[in-house]
């Protein structure tokens, strides 16, 4: 009897202490509440964080936070993105198929006690070990059979508002968490083009930007199930994990749900097009390509497009042929789509250097698609141009061009044709380019 009661003094114990292995509050699959009282926040354990270093953490810190991002998509790989209150954080877990236990939008309780926290590229991240990767030490994820040590799932469907942002707006305090970036768009490069390589399972980055030209790169996966699907070619909102790679900010949406952009593009006005337009260039930085808002400038022979130059406090945009490499060159600079429906004018000014050919012609289509023009009809318009009459940057008035015999919605281009080495290279300048109603 003695020796029963010794046994049961010593092996009860050791039950009740296996009974904290953090299974005992395991919700059923519908996510029940769990009984756990979070002591820490992720800002109070990211302090723990030693620059370049593998730094364990040393205090029984629980946290509860909301998984913002899971591997559902592929984007994201044996990582879970999760957030509270304080910030977020990367959390590494050797396994796959982490969003049938822990998908976005459920609470979990994280057991930090002997976890590592270090850095990828500037990136906090929290992980179970190390690994050597080609001599170099990295962090590696929580491993899947103790996933339950460390990691216990709570109530589902937890809602965490993306903050609202602007792109000028990010900083290092957003990252891994969730922003909505509102009237944004693809740039010009990167509309209307696969989020990233799925043949060659490749990463790809894209440019997103608002209508002041601010841009941001959006990443995503070769691996992803959406990486061969277009990205839009309008403008809207965007919801996106905030990142970084080498101290520039980056975006990685969980999947397509999260890009809404069916709106009319920076400076395209309504679904109808721009009421008025007035253009003086100033914005274009000086042997800058040009990248407005809403234009369109795009080369269909050679490499070549409109740049901005200054010149006495002036800044306008031309296209040259001089000292191009390649036998020949076309390129375009075409306006936003510009609403008809109520009879407009249109006016500029041009000029001219080293006259050696006639080189631009002034153009209107109604049915241009807006990304390629060699598909549109186009249509010359009688403008007073700059030519061989003129001095070296000596400006021309166009004169004022009725555009009331067009209807609906309308685009002007300013088409360049030349040819290189030591051809047909007159360099054609443009400014002040005003629509309005007659």
């Amino acid at each position: 009897m003695k020796k029963t009661i010794f046994l049961l003094s010593w092996v009860l114990p050791l039950m009740m202490a296996s009974c904290v292995d953090l299974k005992f509050d395991e919700p059923p699959p519908g996510g029940e509440p769990v009984q756990i009282t979070p002591n820490a926040t992720l800002e109070q354990v990211k302090a723990f964080y030693v620059p370049g270093a593998f730094t364990p953490i040393p205090d029984s810190m629980v946290i509860r936070a909301i998984v913002v991002a899971d591997d559902r998509s592929g984007n994201f790989y044996k990582t879970l993105v999760i957030q509270d209150e304080t910030g977020g954080i990367e959390l590494k877990v050797n396994a796959i198929g982490l969003f049938n236990d822990f998908p976005t939008g459920r609470e979990v309780f994280l057991f930090c006690r002997g976890l590592l926290i270090s850095d990828y590229n500037g990136l906090l991240q929290l992980g179970g070990s190390t690994y050597l990767d080609n001599g170099q030490t990295r962090l590696g994820g929580i491993e899947e059979v103790l996933i339950d040590k460390y990691l216990i799932p709570g109530k589902r469907d937890q809602a965490v508002t993306p903050k609202t942002s602007t792109i000028q707006g990010l900083g290092l305090g957003d990252l891994s968490t969730l922003v909505r970036l509102e009237e944004v768009e693809f740039a010009d490069d990167s509309a209307n083009e696969p989020y990233a390589d799925p043949v060659n399972q490749l990463s790809i980055n894209r440019n997103v930007q608002d209508c002041q030209g601010n841009t941001i790169i959006l990443r995503s996966s070769g691996y992803a199930e959406f990486a061969g699907v277009p990205t839009p070619g309008g403008k809207g909102d965007l919801t996106a994990v905030v990142g970084v790679f080498g101290g520039s900010l980056q975006l990685f949406i969980r999947d397509t749900s999260d890009v809404h952009m069916e709106g009319p593009r920076c400076g395209q006005g309504g679904p109808d097009g721009l009421d008025a337009l007035n253009q003086d260039f100033e914005t274009v930085g000086n042997q800058q390509d040009v990248q407005l808002a809403g234009w369109i400038n795009t080369a269909t022979v050679g490499s070549r497009v409109w740049r901005g130059r200054t010149f006495d406090n002036n800044t306008y945009v031309q296209a040259t042929a001089f000292g191009d490499s390649e036998p020949d060159m076309q390129t375009w600079l075409i306006t936003p789509a510009i609403n008809l429906s109520v009879p407009k004018t249109l006016q500029f000014r041009s000029a001219v250097a080293f006259y050696t050919h006639s080189s631009t012609e002034v153009l209107i289509s109604t049915d241009f698609n807006g990304t390629d023009p060699s598909t549109a009809t186009w249509i010359p318009l009688t403008a007073t141009l700059a030519g061989s009459g003129q001095s070296n940057y000596q400006w021309v008035p166009s004169g004022v061009l009725d555009l009331s015999g067009y209807s609906g919605k309308g685009y002007i281009a300013f088409r360049y044709t030349g040819s290189g080495p030591g051809g047909q290279t007159t360099t054609f300048i443009v400014d002040d380019v005003v629509v309005q109603n007659k």
